[in-house]
């Protein structure tokens, strides 16, 4: 359940929606860590081989893949997702999008689609 202050999250779940809705393949990353019990009480622990930077969900369009990264202003992008972005941005078959609002990201996928119809398979 989405807590009421997590503005990212809400745009998020809208973006995923409405993708899924349009049928591309859609998921989370969650990049937390692990929480374990110890003698009653839960102790969080950090994995240190984690990959930073990681965006905040994936979406498959055939053998198109975007990272989504949520924000909302006037939060900005941290200098590991910066450098995951660079790392993975390669047009047309990987695609970053930093996504301030859904519109710009329908908008963009649907171009892509239109461009690269060759390249994108709609699920049934």
């Amino acid at each position: 359940m989405l807590r009421r202050k997590q503005p990212e999250a809400h745009l998020l779940r809208k973006i995923l929606l409405l993708l899924k809705l349009k049928g591309l393949y859609i998921g989370k990353v969650k990049t937390k860590g692990s929480t374990i019990l110890r003698g009653g009480a839960r102790t969080f622990i950090k994995d240190q081989l984690q990959m930073r930077g990681l965006p905040d969900a994936f979406a498959f369009d055939g053998r198109i893949m975007y990272a989504i990264e949520t924000k909302v202003k006037p939060n900005k992008p941290t200098e590991e997702q910066v450098f995951f972005s660079e790392m993975f941005h390669h047009p047309p078959y990987r695609v970053y999008l930093l996504a301030y609002d859904c519109e710009s990201v329908v908008e963009y996928i649907e171009m892509m689609r239109s461009r690269y119809s060759h390249l994108t398979r709609r699920r049934g």
